[in-house]
């Protein structure tokens, strides 16, 4: 838009929207001509391709006098967003490609005779083939259709003998591909042999069409506007159309409902759909729904579960069964429909229609657990191990949900802490959570301003110090990520990522690799027992990911002179965790103790979350999914003999700093237990 109180010349205006109509134009004329590109293999495509290449030199021409023409009109005019030569870029990419099929296009020269053996009584002729310019094709099934249309018109169609075609076949496969003709000998009577068993395994619009679809959905997002992010928008997902389109795949909206619908089954469901489907069928949601109905009946009659009475689903919302805390007396009521000791006079209910399930865990009865006799039997600290092994509620012995969620009011009659009165019990030997040194980093922290009237952000980290180390450890979400220093060169570091720090943090260490000046600060660190941290200042850096270099983000860190010892502290049985292989790790040395030489916190936390996560068995960690790969995190398996101790996390410079943080870890031991 033009500045303010600016008047705007109606002639320059008139003229600007003329010329801009007539680029937008021809834009769209060569976007045309370069989507043709794609079904070259029709014969009548190929006609009309060839005819409007006449006039892609003068159009390529006319729109950069036009572009530079428009930029010198929007300069006059002191428009707030001139329209730039970017569009220039992307002509220029769909022009070369044109003019690249072109070529490719043109029919070979008859070969030349080379030498004839005049002396020699067959008579044969030793032929020099003319090498041609075709693409490579190494198994990737996005590079198939271009690949089959070029090599069929060029070569396959074309008068040559079988073994020319064999021999420009066998010089433009690689790879994966390759390897299809591995074991067949190659002679002239072998090539419809290769050429077919390409064609049967590439020439599969399903697979084409899943492979477009996934271009489609995985294009990642981007958060801020950006002119290089659109043009790739452009040139992936609009290419990935128009190719889904030029499949011609009968009902394509239904395709794309049962690509959806399938994308949300599980592993072993989908092998069994697709054994029920034919060779070359393209299946149908509708197909896809009733056979997942009549899984679901097969599933049903195999496995009904302890009774065929119960119900084998879970409500919306988390039921589950609320119990005093008087030594188990005491009634129980469920939060959807069970009766409940008080009165239905003042009780109000929503009318949720499902089938209840109040039998006991231990025995199968119909009683809660806490009033299970076989449970009673048990010593309090045998009652917390059943009760952790089967994921309950150790406030409530209920289902469905964490203490943290648990909605019953009730607390321990012993100690007033959130859990039940039949899992009290007293500790025999007292864990010393004293450290044995101080240190100057904190593994979990939180930015407080220097003024004494602003109040203290402060994040919690649990780390074992000075404890008897059992088989299991629990790592922290760890990554690897590109940091890139004062001259723009990726540095590759390793830093905690942590939902529970309220800043990034960066030791000086790192920063003296990167070598990116410091900037004054005034705040403070400060962790557990509000015990405080030297900040030497603040930083900005940019870092990526080492996947993917368009996953790029800028922050602000404190820099301090150490973080946290080597994590994870124990060396990690990784045989156990096989579930892990064939995935893209952030870090992929998370299983051995190495340095930490930051912390990337919350602002940067729930950016890079993608959602789904890989997970194993009880007491093994859990992969999560990331725009920086995968994280691992939780409980893990560790190596014999590989036993480390910790040292602490935060520094106590009195005795009453050391009760403050006993007092603080003592009650969120009990909150998360």
């Amino acid at each position: 838009m033009p500045t303010d109180g600016m008047e705007i010349d109606p002639g320059l205006a008139a003229e600007l929207k003329v010329l801009t109509s007539k680029k937008e134009l021809i834009f769209t004329q060569m976007q045309g001509i370069y989507d043709l590109l794609k079904k070259l293999s029709d014969k009548s495509t190929l006609q009309t391709f060839n005819r409007k290449l006449h006039c892609i030199d003068s159009m390529r021409a006319e729109f950069s006098t036009l572009l530079e023409r428009i930029n010198l009109l929007e300069a006059q005019i002191k428009v707030g967003r001139p329209t730039g030569f970017s569009a220039l870029e992307s002509m220029d990419d769909m022009y070369g490609a044109i003019k690249q099929a072109e070529v490719l296009l043109k029919p070979a020269p008859p070969p030349p005779v080379i030498n004839v053996d005049s002396g020699s009584s067959s008579g044969t002729q030793h032929i020099k083939l003319q090498r041609l310019e075709l693409p490579s094709f190494n198994g990737t099934l996005a590079d198939w259709p271009l690949f089959f249309s070029l090599f069929k018109v060029n070569v396959h169609d074309m008068d040559i003998p079988k073994s020319h075609k064999l021999q420009h076949l066998l010089s433009h496969l690689t790879g994966r591909a390759q390897l299809i003709c591995a074991g067949i000998t190659p002679t002239e009577d072998n090539y419809d042999v290769i050429w077919n068993l390409l064609v049967a395994k590439y020439e599969d619009k399903r697979c084409l069409a899943t492979n477009y679809l996934d271009l489609i959905f995985n294009f990642k997002s981007n958060k801020t506007e950006s002119g290089k992010h659109l043009g790739l928008f452009s040139d992936q997902v609009g290419a990935a159309v128009a190719a889904l389109k030029a499949l011609e795949i009968p009902n394509l909206e239904d395709f794309i409902l049962f690509y959806i619908g399938n994308s949300k089954l599980d592993d072993q469901s989908r092998r069994l759909f697709e054994n029920s489907l034919g060779p070359q069928e393209i299946p149908s949601f509708d197909k896809l729904l009733q056979f997942t109905q009549n899984q679901s009946k097969i599933l049903s009659r195999i496995n009904p579960g302890p009774s065929g009475a119960k119900a084998d689903f879970k409500p919306i919302g988390s039921g589950c069964s609320y119990s005093s805390h008087q030594g188990g007396k005491g009634g129980s009521s469920s939060a959807y429909g069970n009766k409940s000791p008080v009165s239905s006079s003042t009780s109000k209910f929503s009318h949720s229609f499902f089938v209840g399930n109040n039998s006991c865990i231990l025995c199968e009865e119909e009683h809660p657990l806490f009033r299970c006799s076989k449970f009673l039997k048990f010593s309090p600290q045998d009652r917390y191990v059943f009760v952790k092994q089967h994921a309950l509620c150790v406030n409530c012995l209920g289902g469905n949900h964490r203490v943290l969620d648990c909605p019953s009011k009730h607390v321990c009659t012993k100690c007033r802490l959130k859990h039940h009165s039949l899992l009290h019990f007293t500790h025999n030997k007292s864990v010393n959570f004293v450290p044995n040194h101080i240190t100057n980093g904190s593994n979990e922290s939180a930015v407080q301003s220097a003024q004494d009237n602003e109040p203290a952000k402060v994040s919690l980290c649990s780390q074992t110090a000075d404890c008897d180390i059992g088989r299991t450890t629990v790592l922290l979400s760890t990554v690897k990520i590109n940091i890139f220093d004062v001259n723009g060169v990726p540095r590759q570091m390793r830093f905690l990522l942590d939902n529970g720090s309220m800043c990034n943090i960066i030791d000086k260490a790192a920063l003296e690799i990167i070598k990116l000046p410091i900037q004054q600060s005034n705040t403070r660190l400060t962790g557990l027992g509000s015990t405080s941290s030297q900040v030497h200042g603040q930083v900005n850096f940019t870092f990526a990911s080492r996947f993917d270099n368009r996953a790029k983000y800028t922050v602000q860190a404190l820099v301090v002179d150490k973080v946290v010892n080597r994590l994870p502290v124990h060396h990690i049985d990784c045989s156990k965790l096989n579930y892990l292989h064939n995935i893209s790790l952030s870090d992929d040395e998370f299983m051995v103790p190495g340095p930490i030489c930051g912390v990337l916190g919350s602002s940067v936390f729930p950016y890079v979350l993608l959602g789904d996560s890989i997970s194993g068995s009880i007491d093994q960690p859990v992969a999560v999914n990331t725009k920086l790969g995968h994280v691992i995190l939780g409980t893990a398996p560790i190596q014999c003999g590989k036993s480390l101790r910790c040292s602490s996390l935060v520094g106590l410079p009195s005795p009453s700093g050391r009760q403050t943080l006993h007092k603080c870890l003592k009650q969120y031991l009990h909150q998360i237990s």
